[in-house]
């Protein structure tokens, strides 16, 4: 019998797929270690999504790890300078949209019924 396929869980993917492939474009720091992280980096979001919408566990669980280290990375220790947010409002609407979004995908994938599909 085939796993009933949830319609959340392919749009996650989707979305997780479309964001790593946003890190491709993403222009590090002019180092050589720095593009190629940034490579890793945007591979981990593809495969993962790619896991997650074929249902495997180990996408989801990688999924649920690179939103929480991205989140961090991202928001708390990186970018996040109110005093430059406030002067540039695109940047920090930007910056509050990548929160949200890293933060459904964590709260998504932990819900019971969704681990219940990757079982």
């Amino acid at each position: 019998m085939e796993k009933k396929r949830s319609a959340g869980i392919l749009t996650l993917g989707i979305f997780a797929l479309l964001y790593g492939l946003v890190y491709f474009h993403r222009t590090p720091d002019d180092s050589d270690i720095s593009y190629i992280l940034s490579f890793l980096y945007a591979l981990c979001w593809i495969i993962s999504a790619i896991a997650v919408m074929r249902f495997k566990n180990w996408g989801r669980v990688l999924l649920i790890v690179i939103s929480v280290y991205d989140f961090f990375k991202e928001i708390i220790l990186g970018r996040f300078q109110p005093s430059k947010a406030i002067k540039d409002i695109v940047d920090a609407l930007i910056l509050l949209l990548e929160a949200l979004i890293l933060i459904v995908f964590v709260i998504f994938l932990t819900r019971p019924k969704v681990r219940e599909q990757f079982k």
